[in-house]
């Protein structure tokens, strides 16, 4: 019945999208990266974020089947924003969903004033939801990212 009542929504949903007024949605998440290597094509993981998420072929339904790392290095957390749009266009009527993906390390961002404070305090007030989706319990980036923010924000007084 769930399934039905979903259908239905975003049928409604896509039915009442309209040319002049696309649907936007910003999101973010932390992202780890693994250890860069030369021969590799996609070393940021633009396309499928490997080390956090595991092989996307063995991803099921947003579980990711990764071991523990020991402690994630802090050089290799980055902070990835999306910004994604639902649009419809004039001619056709088609729908186009598009994401833009900018994937910044956490390093270059504590760099900025007062970010390092701004950015734990909006990670420590995740609700548990929202620390599950969002990977938290996935390796151990979690304890290495807010010490290393903590010490960012002790040096800078």
């Amino acid at each position: 019945m769930h399934k039905e009542k979903l259908q239905g929504s975003l049928g409604r949903f896509f039915q009442k999208l309209s040319v002049d007024k696309p649907v936007i949605r910003n999101n973010y998440f932390i992202q780890i990266n693994g250890d860069e290597k030369a021969d590799e094509v996609d070393v940021e993981e633009l396309a499928w974020a490997q080390s956090s998420l595991g092989d996307e072929d063995a991803y099921e339904n947003g579980a990711a089947r990764l071991a523990k790392p020991e402690e994630t290095k802090v050089e290799n957390i980055r902070l990835r924003s999306e910004r994604q749009t639902l649009r419809r266009l004039p001619r056709s009527g088609a729908i186009v969903f598009t994401i833009r993906t900018y994937l910044t390390p956490v390093t270059e961002l504590a760099k900025e004033k007062g970010v390092p404070e701004r950015l734990a305090s909006a990670l420590r007030s995740w609700p548990e939801d929202v620390g599950e989706y969002k990977g938290k319990k996935r390796g151990d980036w979690w304890g290495s990212l807010l010490r290393y923010l903590d010490e960012c924000d002790s040096s800078r007084e």
